[in-house]
């Protein structure tokens, strides 16, 4: 069969793919609402998510015996390497609350480790309760926690590759594309300083 062109272009007329923005962060309300009305076992996972900055699974599987001194040292299942995390003062308050009962930091309902999908299922129902409508309607997922902490850390001042350095992301691009609203809201911010600044001296 001879080979033959178009005369015409048939990705016309074709909406280009509108990419998203991610997992979205979580906002302090959706924080705080979670914590004042979720069970206490996907509290303090939620806790560990927000101050880790590290996936699902690998917190998952942290030991207590991952922890030296003021650190965790994990290895990442996605990125095959080991990671030095430096323990938040306010995460070590919570951990300071969590019963001493398990090897592993984090338990299920039973005081057992989680599993990938017994979490995910645990998570989903207390999402589906009609006391956590609020929070639902939000659409915050547990991986937009990791979002919270790239966030967190670049407006303390840390530079991309020391966020890199804790999260453990690959690149620098995607701490880039996490934190790309930090920068607008400092310099908007700024932007107001100036103003009542202004105003002040006149």
């Amino acid at each position: 069969m001879p080979r033959e062109y178009a005369d015409f272009n048939p990705c016309d007329n074709i909406s280009p793919y509108k990419k998203g923005e991610g997992f979205a962060p979580w906002t302090i309300e959706a924080i705080e609402f979670w914590r004042a009305n979720a069970d206490p076992k996907l509290v303090y996972a939620m806790e560990y998510a927000l101050y880790l900055g590290q996936r699902q699974a690998d917190i998952l599987k942290l030991l207590r015996s991952d922890r030296k001194d003021d650190v965790f040292v994990l290895r990442q299942n996605k990125a095959k390497k080991s990671m030095w995390i430096p323990i938040h003062s306010e995460l070590d308050k919570v951990i300071n609350k969590i019963p001493v009962d398990s090897l592993w930091c984090l338990t299920n309902f039973n005081g057992d480790p989680w599993t990938i999908n017994s979490f995910k299922s645990a998570w989903n129902k207390e999402k589906n309760k009609p006391e956590m409508k609020w929070f639902k309607d939000q659409g915050f997922v547990f991986h937009g926690l990791r979002k919270n902490a790239v966030v967190n850390l670049l407006e303390s001042g840390y530079t991309a590759d020391e966020v890199k350095a804790i999260t453990g992301h690959e690149t620098t691009a995607m701490i880039d594309h996490y934190g790309k609203g930090v920068n607008q809201r400092k310099q908007a911010k700024s932007a107001i300083a100036k103003i009542e600044d202004y105003k002040n001296k006149k």
